[in-house]
Protein backbone atom coordinates (compact mmCIF):
# COMPACT_ATOMS: atom_id res chain seq x y z
CA UNK A 1 0.00 0.00 0.00
CA UNK A 2 2.71 2.47 -1.02
CA UNK A 3 2.06 3.65 -4.55
CA UNK A 4 5.12 5.88 -4.81
CA UNK A 5 7.45 2.90 -4.43
CA UNK A 6 5.34 0.09 -5.84
CA UNK A 7 4.48 1.79 -9.13
CA UNK A 8 8.22 2.21 -9.77
CA UNK A 9 8.74 -1.45 -8.92
CA UNK A 10 5.87 -2.41 -11.24
CA UNK A 11 7.46 -0.43 -14.08
CA UNK A 12 10.78 -2.24 -13.63
CA UNK A 13 9.03 -5.61 -13.47
CA UNK A 14 6.87 -4.93 -16.52
CA UNK A 15 9.85 -3.80 -18.59
CA UNK A 16 11.57 -7.07 -17.63
CA UNK A 17 8.59 -9.02 -18.97
CA UNK A 18 6.85 -9.89 -15.72
CA UNK A 19 3.06 -10.17 -15.39
CA UNK A 20 2.19 -7.50 -12.77
CA UNK A 21 -0.56 -7.65 -10.18
CA UNK A 22 -1.03 -4.76 -7.79
CA UNK A 23 -2.83 -5.09 -4.44
CA UNK A 24 -4.38 -1.97 -2.84
CA UNK A 25 -4.60 0.68 -5.50
CA UNK A 26 -3.08 4.14 -5.00
CA UNK A 27 -5.77 6.56 -3.80
CA UNK A 28 -5.88 8.47 -7.06
CA UNK A 29 -9.49 9.44 -6.33
CA UNK A 30 -8.14 11.71 -3.61
CA UNK A 31 -5.11 13.20 -5.32
CA UNK A 32 -2.64 12.83 -8.21
CA UNK A 33 -4.98 11.31 -10.80
CA UNK A 34 -2.06 11.44 -13.23
CA UNK A 35 -0.94 8.12 -11.75
CA UNK A 36 -3.88 6.41 -13.48
CA UNK A 37 -1.91 6.42 -16.72
CA UNK A 38 1.06 4.81 -14.97
CA UNK A 39 -1.23 2.13 -13.53
CA UNK A 40 -2.72 1.46 -16.95
CA UNK A 41 0.74 1.19 -18.47
CA UNK A 42 2.50 -0.99 -15.90
CA UNK A 43 -0.22 -3.04 -14.17
CA UNK A 44 -1.93 -6.09 -15.67
CA UNK A 45 -4.36 -6.76 -12.80
CA UNK A 46 -5.40 -4.26 -10.13
CA UNK A 47 -7.00 -5.26 -6.81
CA UNK A 48 -8.93 -2.61 -4.86
CA UNK A 49 -10.32 -2.40 -1.32
CA UNK A 50 -13.09 0.18 -1.80
CA UNK A 51 -16.16 -0.70 -3.89
CA UNK A 52 -16.30 2.60 -5.79
CA UNK A 53 -12.72 2.11 -7.03
CA UNK A 54 -13.61 -0.87 -9.20
CA UNK A 55 -15.85 1.10 -11.56
CA UNK A 56 -13.54 4.11 -11.62
CA UNK A 57 -10.49 2.12 -12.74
CA UNK A 58 -12.45 -0.12 -15.10
CA UNK A 59 -13.75 2.98 -16.89
CA UNK A 60 -10.10 3.87 -17.54
CA UNK A 61 -9.55 0.51 -19.23
CA UNK A 62 -7.73 -1.12 -16.30
CA UNK A 63 -8.55 -4.73 -15.38
CA UNK A 64 -9.77 -4.19 -11.80
CA UNK A 65 -11.14 -6.48 -9.10
CA UNK A 66 -12.81 -5.45 -5.81
CA UNK A 67 -11.60 -7.92 -3.16
CA UNK A 68 -12.99 -6.36 0.02
CA UNK A 69 -11.19 -4.46 2.75
CA UNK A 70 -8.69 -6.07 5.16
CA UNK A 71 -10.20 -4.03 7.99
CA UNK A 72 -13.38 -6.06 7.61
CA UNK A 73 -11.36 -9.22 8.29
CA UNK A 74 -9.81 -7.63 11.39
CA UNK A 75 -13.18 -6.56 12.78
CA UNK A 76 -14.79 -9.94 12.08
CA UNK A 77 -11.91 -11.70 13.82
CA UNK A 78 -12.26 -9.37 16.80
CA UNK A 79 -16.04 -9.90 17.03
CA UNK A 80 -15.47 -13.67 17.13
CA UNK A 81 -13.06 -13.40 20.07
CA UNK A 82 -14.07 -10.34 22.10
CA UNK A 83 -14.26 -12.06 25.46
CA UNK A 84 -12.24 -9.47 27.39
CA UNK A 85 -14.09 -6.90 29.49
CA UNK A 86 -12.36 -3.63 30.32
CA UNK A 87 -12.78 -1.70 33.56
CA UNK A 88 -14.61 1.24 32.02
CA UNK A 89 -17.39 3.56 33.18
CA UNK A 90 -20.67 2.77 31.41
CA UNK A 91 -21.92 4.42 29.33
CA UNK A 92 -18.90 6.28 27.93
CA UNK A 93 -17.65 8.07 24.83
CA UNK A 94 -14.42 6.87 23.21
CA UNK A 95 -11.93 9.55 22.17
CA UNK A 96 -9.47 8.58 19.42
CA UNK A 97 -6.76 11.24 19.02
CA UNK A 98 -4.99 9.47 16.13
CA UNK A 99 -1.70 7.64 15.80
CA UNK A 100 0.61 10.43 14.60
CA UNK A 101 2.27 12.84 17.01
CA UNK A 102 0.96 16.01 15.35
CA UNK A 103 -2.60 14.65 15.25
CA UNK A 104 -2.48 13.82 18.94
CA UNK A 105 -1.00 17.20 19.90
CA UNK A 106 -3.82 18.92 18.01
CA UNK A 107 -6.59 16.73 19.39
CA UNK A 108 -5.64 16.45 23.07
CA UNK A 109 -6.36 20.10 24.11
CA UNK A 110 -9.79 19.96 22.49
CA UNK A 111 -10.55 16.61 24.09
CA UNK A 112 -9.44 17.94 27.48
CA UNK A 113 -11.77 20.92 27.14
CA UNK A 114 -14.60 18.65 26.00
CA UNK A 115 -14.21 16.51 29.13
CA UNK A 116 -14.00 19.55 31.42
CA UNK A 117 -17.14 21.10 29.94
CA UNK A 118 -19.21 17.90 30.06
CA UNK A 119 -18.78 16.37 33.53
CA UNK A 120 -22.06 14.45 33.07
CA UNK A 121 -20.46 12.32 30.33
CA UNK A 122 -17.79 9.66 30.81
CA UNK A 123 -14.91 9.82 28.33
CA UNK A 124 -12.10 7.35 27.67
CA UNK A 125 -9.13 7.92 25.35
CA UNK A 126 -8.18 4.99 23.13
CA UNK A 127 -4.52 5.61 22.39
CA UNK A 128 -1.30 3.95 21.26
CA UNK A 129 1.63 3.30 23.60
CA UNK A 130 4.05 5.00 21.20
CA UNK A 131 2.64 8.36 22.34
CA UNK A 132 1.64 7.39 25.88
CA UNK A 133 3.51 10.36 27.40
CA UNK A 134 1.31 12.83 25.53
CA UNK A 135 -1.84 10.98 26.56
CA UNK A 136 -0.89 10.51 30.21
CA UNK A 137 -0.20 14.23 30.60
CA UNK A 138 -3.90 14.98 30.05
CA UNK A 139 -4.96 13.40 33.31
CA UNK A 140 -7.88 11.78 31.47
CA UNK A 141 -8.84 8.11 31.65
CA UNK A 142 -7.17 6.15 28.88
CA UNK A 143 -6.58 2.65 27.51
CA UNK A 144 -3.55 1.94 25.32
CA UNK A 145 -3.25 -0.47 22.38
CA UNK A 146 -6.76 -1.89 22.77
CA UNK A 147 -8.79 0.34 20.48
CA UNK A 148 -11.27 -2.29 19.29
CA UNK A 149 -12.14 -3.25 22.88
CA UNK A 150 -12.69 0.38 23.85
CA UNK A 151 -14.74 1.16 20.74
CA UNK A 152 -16.88 -1.96 21.00
CA UNK A 153 -18.00 -0.98 24.51
CA UNK A 154 -18.53 2.73 23.78
CA UNK A 155 -21.86 4.45 23.33
CA UNK A 156 -20.33 6.75 20.71
CA UNK A 157 -16.90 7.95 19.59
CA UNK A 158 -15.03 11.07 18.56
CA UNK A 159 -12.51 9.89 15.98
CA UNK A 160 -9.56 11.59 14.33
CA UNK A 161 -9.88 11.16 10.58
CA UNK A 162 -8.07 8.11 9.22
CA UNK A 163 -8.45 4.35 9.14
CA UNK A 164 -10.11 4.43 12.57
CA UNK A 165 -13.24 6.05 11.13
CA UNK A 166 -13.90 2.95 9.04
CA UNK A 167 -13.05 0.63 11.92
CA UNK A 168 -15.50 2.50 14.16
CA UNK A 169 -18.24 2.16 11.54
CA UNK A 170 -17.54 -1.56 11.06
CA UNK A 171 -17.90 -1.99 14.83
CA UNK A 172 -21.29 -0.26 14.51
CA UNK A 173 -20.49 2.66 16.83
CA UNK A 174 -21.91 6.15 16.07
CA UNK A 175 -19.14 8.69 15.62
CA UNK A 176 -18.06 12.24 15.00
CA UNK A 177 -15.00 12.62 12.78
CA UNK A 178 -12.53 15.39 13.62
CA UNK A 179 -9.30 16.71 12.20
CA UNK A 180 -7.01 19.68 12.75
CA UNK A 181 -3.57 20.36 11.34
CA UNK A 182 -1.19 23.22 10.63
CA UNK A 183 -2.98 25.98 8.68
CA UNK A 184 -0.36 26.11 5.92
CA UNK A 185 -0.35 22.34 5.47
CA UNK A 186 -4.16 22.30 5.36
CA UNK A 187 -4.24 25.10 2.77
CA UNK A 188 -1.78 23.22 0.55
CA UNK A 189 -3.66 19.95 1.02
CA UNK A 190 -6.90 21.56 -0.12
CA UNK A 191 -5.21 22.45 -3.39
CA UNK A 192 -4.06 18.86 -3.96
CA UNK A 193 -6.82 16.73 -2.47
CA UNK A 194 -9.99 16.72 -4.55
CA UNK A 195 -12.60 14.96 -2.44
CA UNK A 196 -15.77 16.19 -0.74
CA UNK A 197 -15.21 14.39 2.56
CA UNK A 198 -12.31 13.39 4.79
CA UNK A 199 -13.74 10.31 6.52
CA UNK A 200 -13.71 6.93 4.79
CA UNK A 201 -17.31 6.35 5.86
CA UNK A 202 -18.56 9.39 3.96
CA UNK A 203 -16.19 8.83 1.03
CA UNK A 204 -17.49 5.29 0.53
CA UNK A 205 -21.16 6.30 0.84
CA UNK A 206 -20.57 9.56 -1.10
CA UNK A 207 -22.65 11.54 1.39
CA UNK A 208 -22.35 12.85 4.93
CA UNK A 209 -23.42 9.89 7.03
CA UNK A 210 -21.16 10.95 9.92
CA UNK A 211 -20.47 14.57 10.98
CA UNK A 212 -17.06 15.99 10.08
CA UNK A 213 -15.52 18.79 12.16
CA UNK A 214 -12.42 20.14 10.45
CA UNK A 215 -9.91 22.82 11.51
CA UNK A 216 -11.74 25.63 13.42
CA UNK A 217 -14.93 23.53 13.53
CA UNK A 218 -13.00 20.97 15.60
CA UNK A 219 -13.91 22.48 18.97
CA UNK A 220 -15.42 21.20 22.22
CA UNK A 221 -18.54 23.28 21.59
CA UNK A 222 -19.20 21.81 18.15
CA UNK A 223 -18.43 18.28 19.33
CA UNK A 224 -20.84 18.68 22.23
CA UNK A 225 -23.67 19.74 19.92
CA UNK A 226 -23.11 16.82 17.56
CA UNK A 227 -22.55 14.32 20.37
CA UNK A 228 -25.75 14.81 22.37
CA UNK A 229 -28.13 13.14 19.86
CA UNK A 230 -25.73 10.20 19.43
CA UNK A 231 -25.96 9.36 23.13
CA UNK A 232 -29.74 9.07 23.20
CA UNK A 233 -31.38 5.78 22.31
CA UNK A 234 -33.93 6.01 19.49
CA UNK A 235 -32.75 9.50 18.57
CA UNK A 236 -33.26 9.88 14.77
CA UNK A 237 -29.65 11.03 14.23
CA UNK A 238 -28.24 8.08 16.16
CA UNK A 239 -30.54 5.65 14.37
CA UNK A 240 -29.64 7.15 10.98
CA UNK A 241 -25.92 6.65 11.63
CA UNK A 242 -26.41 3.08 12.76
CA UNK A 243 -28.50 2.39 9.67
CA UNK A 244 -25.85 3.90 7.38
Amino acid sequence: DYGGFNLKAARIAKLKGFYTQFYIAPKVWAWNKGRIEDIKKWIDQLYVIFPFEEKMFQEKGISTHYVGNPLQDSVLKFNENKAKSLDLPVPFVALLPGSRKQEIKSAIPVFKQLVDENPQINFVIAGVSEWSDLIKQTGLKYILDDTYQVLSQAKAAVVTSGTATLETALLNIPQIVVYKTDWLFYSLAKLLVKIKYISLVNIILDREAVPELIQTSFSSEHIGLKLTPLLTEDNPKREAQLSD
